[in-house]
């Protein structure tokens, strides 16, 4: 991290990285490699390095199509959970979600760090990434790590900006308003009662820090002075 330029042609750094990225079989060894990962893409090479160790098949369990699969099988499941005669969500394994948040720490690295003219190819469809933004079960910290790494897409390409917007509006938990003096009807899970009722009882505030430091991103990046900020 403090020398990014040993990363450049360093052959035995490399065939180590292969070697251990092999079999994972706990949570902490699996969260270990991928902050081992997320160092390594400190560069515009070693970004580039680590998105085609991940991309290609050179690991049997660990790549890019298990986080995004992953988010969409557990997006899945909940969505038939609701569905069903219970309606109760269930609990998100706590190992599941460290390693998800491992898993996107080093997405993170790699678009905030992609040569400019090569990251905009490289992930072509991000909607998994907001499809557990709006469920109840999935804890904050996954969520501020969802929309940490969501914020290194919008500075890629005005496209992905955009389609950042819209799937934000599609899928993350809504702002409800109520006029002053007067209650909700029903209560709603929506982004204060995340705040007040689950973030402020921990007094921690991934989730909600998240969300604030995306909507910035994308309003610095706004070039439609038009909309006068009523997105």
């Amino acid at each position: 991290q403090k020398e990014p330029e040993l990363v450049h042609g360093n052959e035995e750094l490399w065939t180590f990285v292969v070697y251990a990225g092999e079999d994972h079989t706990n949570t902490q060894t699996l969260v270990a490699f991928l902050g081992l990962l997320s160092t390594l893409a400190s560069s515009d090479v070693g970004a580039a390095k680590v998105y085609e160790l991940l991309q290609g098949k050179i690991y049997r369990s660990v790549g890019w199509n298990t986080l995004f699969d992953c988010l969409s099988i557990y997006e899945e499941k909940f969505k038939k959970s609701l569905q069903s005669s219970t309606s109760m969500l269930p609990d998100f394994p706590e190992g599941d979600a460290q390693a998800l948040v491992a898993y996107l720490a080093v997405l993170q690295k790699v678009v905030e760090n992609g040569n400019p003219s090569e990251r905009r190819k490289w992930f072509p469809d991000i909607e998994p990434l907001f499809k557990l933004l709006s469920y109840e079960n999935v804890p904050p910290y996954l969520k501020g790590a969802l929309r940490n790494s969501i914020t290194a897409f919008v500075k890629v390409s005005p496209q992905l900006k955009d389609a950042v917007w819209s799937y934000l509006e599609q899928y993350d938990l809504p702002v409800v308003t109520v006029p002053p003096g007067q209650h909700a009807a029903t209560q709603v899970y929506d982004m204060r009662f995340e705040l007040n009722e689950v973030e402020a009882r921990r007094e921690s505030y991934p989730s909600t820090i998240s969300f604030l430091n995306l909507v910035n991103a994308l309003i610095a990046e706004e070039r439609n002075i038009s909309d006068k900020g009523r997105r």
